[in-house]
């Protein structure tokens, strides 16, 4: 896989009742070099004084 476009990073917030919420999402695009079997890496967020990790994804891509 290779990386066609990205990373695009998109920021939004609210306030609801004084309470003020962040949502950041970023977003790669990702393009296949030949059919397969790949699996995606995890991502990580540094949230308060903490991470979170996701789990890695695994994608089978087919010829059309």
């Amino acid at each position: 896989m290779v990386v066609a476009q990205g990373p695009s990073t998109s920021n939004s917030f609210s306030n609801m009742n004084g309470s003020i919420s962040r949502s950041s999402t970023t977003v790669w695009v990702l393009t296949a070099t030949s059919p397969g079997d790949y699996t995606i890496g995890p991502s990580t967020a540094s949230i308060g004084g903490g991470s979170l990790r996701t789990d890695p994804i695994k994608i089978h891509v087919s010829k059309r």
